[in-house]
């Protein structure tokens, strides 16, 4: 390529290249010009004009230089919305596999976020490829909509650049995507712990929230895009032992931890069969002085085995009252 300072071109010359068949150029008044009418509005030939692309219409600043530069990209379209058309294609296929429409024209940066709506419960939500690609959960509305009564996970992050820490609760069936948001908003996660249920979870982040309420963070929700915003405290408060805290809790039989022994009242009368309980078995094999042993147990917490049971027998009567 010829070193600008050795180029020996009139700005009218400049105009014509920066122009060539993509774009076209106009007037305060709308009027198309050609390249004397754009080297009138150059102060010299390095200037850059705004000029418009002939096949999209997207209006972009451009100088001799950098049309000469792009142009050594063979087969490349000097408007770069059309340039990058077929990103933007695949980009709004990568979100199709999410789940989600792109509400956005054109190529977008990795980690900018877009808006994009649920094609599942039409929710609408910001996110970005690199956050979808760091398995954050497409779509929170269905993320929550989760069996109440299974087993759900309590959690810890701590944000440094924010000066807080936060308490969340998700599903064991999402928890990698809801921890994953707060990881790709710069979190580290402290620590989780997997409770029966979703009511005993809200009795544990309850339970923590009121301990840290002398401790607000000053966090508002532009600080969480995310969601979560409300279940922060200050890192300057207490830190937070949420295995210590679980198990005064079910000792307590606080709300959500008192199931169980509600379901061992309920079996008491009609213990559970060896039929119902065969399909929880589960076999393993550890060594013991040598030898491999097989231990049987379940492969459920026994309240989630002992609450499967109970439900099939009441569909099971219900089909029963049905039919006669």
């Amino acid at each position: 390529m010829i070193e600008p300072s050795k180029w020996d071109i009139t700005v009218e010359q400049a105009a014509e290249i920066v122009l060539g068949s993509d774009f076209l150029a106009r007037s305060p008044a709308g009027e198309v010009l050609g390249a004397a009418g754009l080297a009138a509005q150059m102060e010299s030939v390095w200037s850059l004009v705004a000029v418009e692309c002939v096949t999209c219409g997207t209006v972009t600043r451009r100088s001799v230089s950098m049309t000469l530069g792009s142009r050594s990209v063979p087969g490349r379209s000097q408007c770069s919305y059309c340039f990058a058309l077929p990103s933007a294609a695949w980009q709004d296929e990568f979100f199709k596999e999410h789940g989600l429409v792109r509400d956005y024209e054109g190529y977008a940066q990795f980690s900018q976020r877009v808006a994009a709506r649920c094609l599942n419960c039409g929710a609408e939500r910001s996110v970005s490829i690199t956050e979808l690609k760091n398995c954050v959960a497409p779509c929170l509305s269905c993320a929550e909509t989760t069996d109440p009564e299974a087993v759900h996970v309590v959690y810890v992050m701590h944000f440094p650049m924010l000066r807080a820490r936060k308490i969340g609760i998700t599903s064991t069936e999402v928890r990698h995507d809801r921890i994953a948001s707060h990881e790709a908003q710069g979190g580290i996660l402290l620590a989780q712990q997997e409770v029966p249920n979703r009511e005993a979870a809200r009795t544990v982040e309850d339970f923590v929230l009121h301990a840290v309420r002398a401790f607000p963070s000053g966090c508002v929700s532009r600080d969480f895009p995310q969601g979560g915003y409300t279940e922060t405290w200050s890192d300057d408060g207490p830190t937070v032992d949420l295995a210590c805290i679980i198990e005064r809790l079910a000792g307590e039989e606080a709300p959500g931890f008192d199931r169980l022994r509600k379901l061992r009242a309920y079996f008491e009368s009609e213990p559970a069969t060896i039929d119902e309980l065969v399909e929880f078995r589960h076999i393993a094999i550890i060594e013991v002085d040598g030898t491999d042993v097989h231990q049987v147990g379940f492969s459920e917490p026994l309240e989630q085995v002992l609450r499967k049971i109970r439900a099939r027998r009441q569909a099971g009567s219900a089909g029963m009252t049905e039919t006669v």
